[in-house]
């Protein structure tokens, strides 16, 4: 019936984000919600505040009835604060001294960090009374714990760096080499970094042909051929070595 209660449509004001998609040139402005594709609609390019290019988000209100949402108002963006923030102090009015401190009398315990079961922030004696702490994660931690003679482990070897120590790392900053049996400055693992052919002899450390004798020719048993591994010695000197082995280089016949 006309002029019923029925047929009144009420209009539904509502604000949210939109996205403009596009300048048509006709002065509609195409949108949709901010993040998603749909609600989207068109709206008057002369609401939009001066400045603004397809991509921007605005905060609309529009108007939901039958014919669908009807764009009113664009709200400018908030401008940038052009002063600097500031948080006030108000202190107790009172002329105090700015920094105080109490000290605690001589033997009444010791603070958390000092514990000796190393429960305190690694600034303890540790429970090996090495003065590290035993939390790792601490400071000055200590990574041998039970252990006072050594603390710490450069190269993560599992040989502390201490050279007095138990398990001394003769090279603490390769954590391929650990030990020098023979002190030549070669370590003992074959499968390390510059690793001792002679581990045992420190006269000799390398056999490049490996044939047994070390090319120091210096040094214990050197090979006279240390490129040659059919060959290592030439008792008489003339140039022709004592291996004449089927197969060897230059084999002295006499």
């Amino acid at each position: 019936m006309p002029g019923s209660q029925a047929d009144t449509v009420f209009a539904v004001a509502r604000r949210l984000d939109i996205e403009l998609t596009s300048d048509r040139g006709d002065g509609q402005w195409t949108w949709r919600a901010a993040g998603a594709k749909q609600p989207k609609g068109t709206l008057d390019g002369t609401l939009l505040p001066a400045g603004t290019s397809v991509g921007d988000v605005v905060k609309v209100e529009d108007d939901a009835d039958l014919d669908g949402l009807t764009v009113t108002t664009v709200f400018a963006p908030k401008g940038a604060r052009k002063e600097a923030e500031t948080l006030e102090v108000l202190g107790s009015g009172r002329d105090e001294p700015l920094v105080t401190q109490v000290l605690a009398p001589k033997g009444r315990g010791r603070g958390r960090g000092d514990d000796d079961r190393g429960r305190g922030r690694g600034r303890g004696r540790g429970r090996d009374g090495d003065n590290r702490g035993d939390n790792p994660d601490g400071n000055n931690a200590d990574l041998y714990p039970d252990d006072s003679s050594q603390w710490a482990d450069t190269d993560g070897d599992g040989y502390g760096d201490n050279a007095s120590g138990n398990m001394a790392d003769a090279f603490p900053t390769d954590g391929t080499q650990w030990s020098d049996a023979d002190g030549d400055g070669y370590g003992d693992n074959a499968n390390g970094n510059y690793p001792d052919a002679f581990p045992t002899d420190p006269t000799q450390w390398s056999d490049a042909d490996g044939d047994g004798y070390g090319d120091n020719a210096s040094g214990n048993n050197p090979d006279e051929w240390p490129s040659d591994s059919s060959q290592w010695k030439d008792s008489d000197g003339d140039g022709f070595g004592d291996n004449s082995s089927d197969g060897a280089t230059l084999p002295d016949k006499f």
